[in-house]
């Protein structure tokens, strides 16, 4: 209002008040100062400018902002000390949280410009995304579980080197970084072949298998085995011995008496026995009966008589070896020669009166009777 002032006595009192624009921004400063727990998702905003966009958008939404009739854009906020949040890793599955500093410039119509105190926010980081580890670890279970696991005796004498084994199968896998840990379990060692079990008896080793990889969970395997194959009886001396014995056997003479040898059963013992006589190294031999002549002793008229025979082969073993046979052989049944019976003289002596003869002539077998003839009578 205009007026004119009188010269004199004249005392003038004003009263300022606040205009309306100025109360909405002091309120719209109230607002954002008691703003709490200021907080943003890494995967919402990260940066400066996006920060900046979050916070005019939650400001906006302050329950009574909007009655202030005051709008923030984001040219209004100003950020200091920003730093950004890190996504987590395998070595760190959390992350790393970022953070900032903010103020806002508040006005409206023609009030003055406040600047709202500092607040402090935080960028929530992104945790590690296990989801392709633990499909990872699911994938390398299957395999680990369905490999092969098999060595031999030699390379497996006991647990410490079981375990090795195992180790070294696993490296040969594709498991795409999963990490593993064999668990022993028992073990059992392998024993070589014998002459009385040429394969011997297979050993075994028993383990599970733990896998980790990054942010994933572990699993472990079902129990596995190790299977360990025992060493087969080595039968090479076995048959150098039977062949040599086989040599030794063929070589022998075989020569009785038909007087130690008058049937089939004494001439297979005859051969048993000269072949006990032979150095064998340890090859059990069995006789194997062929046919029995017998040997006919000699006579008058075949003083020699006629040999007999035996013939027979011979099986021979020894340990894991490989039997062998000899060929066809010979035991020789000498026949008792014909011995004749002594022969004896008979002396007559010739007299003058007549003659004395004897009959039969000499010599004279031993118990044969003589006739003596005289003449005259």
């Amino acid at each position: 209002r205009t007026f004119t002032m009188p010269t004199y006595n004249v005392t003038v009192n004003a009263t300022f008040k606040k205009t309306a624009d100025q109360l909405s921004v002091e309120a719209a400063q109230t607002l954002i100062e008691g703003m709490n727990n200021v907080t943003v998702a890494q995967a919402t905003a990260n940066t400066e400018a996006a920060v900046k966009t979050w916070l005019a958008t939650q400001i906006n939404a302050l329950a009574g902002m909007n009655a202030t009739g005051i709008t923030v854009a984001a040219s209004n906020i100003t950020l200091s000390n920003f730093i950004a949040a890190q996504t987590g890793t395998a070595g760190n599955l959390p992350g790393t949280n970022g953070s900032f500093t903010f103020t806002v410039s508040l006005q409206k119509g023609n009030s003055t410009t406040l600047t709202t105190a500092g607040k402090n926010g935080t960028v929530t980081a992104t945790p590690y995304d296990a989801t392709q580890d633990n499909a990872d670890i699911a994938a390398a279970k299957a395999e680990i579980e369905k490999a092969d696991y098999t060595d031999t005796q030699v390379n497996v004498p006991d647990a410490a080197a079981a375990k090795a084994k195992v180790e070294a199968l696993i490296d040969l896998l594709t498991l795409n970084g999963v990490t593993t840990t064999v668990i022993d379990g028992a073990f059992t060692p392998a024993t070589a072949g014998n002459a009385g079990n040429l394969s011997g008896t297979n050993g075994s080793y028993k383990f599970t298998v733990n896998l980790n990889k990054g942010g994933g969970t572990q699993q472990t395997t079902k129990q596995l085995t190790l299977a360990i194959t025992a060493t087969p009886y080595d039968a090479m001396q076995d048959n150098a011995d039977i062949a040599a014995a086989k040599a030794l056997v063929e070589n022998a003479g075989y020569t009785d008496t038909q007087a130690n040898v008058p049937d089939a059963a004494k001439a297979k013992a005859a051969v048993e026995a000269i072949i006990s006589t032979l150095t064998l190294n340890g090859v059990t031999t069995t006789v194997v009966p062929g046919s029995f002549t017998a040997a006919v002793a000699g006579n008058a008229g075949n003083p020699a008589g006629t040999n007999g025979s035996y013939t027979f082969t011979v099986n021979l073993n020894k340990g894991g070896g490989t039997q062998q046979t000899t060929t066809q052989l010979t035991l020789t049944v000498t026949a008792t020669p014909y011995t004749p019976p002594a022969t004896h003289l008979v002396n007559i002596s010739t007299t003058t009166n007549g003659t004395v003869s004897a009959s039969p002539a000499n010599p004279v077998s031993e118990n044969t009777a003589v006739t003596l003839t005289v003449s005259p009578a």
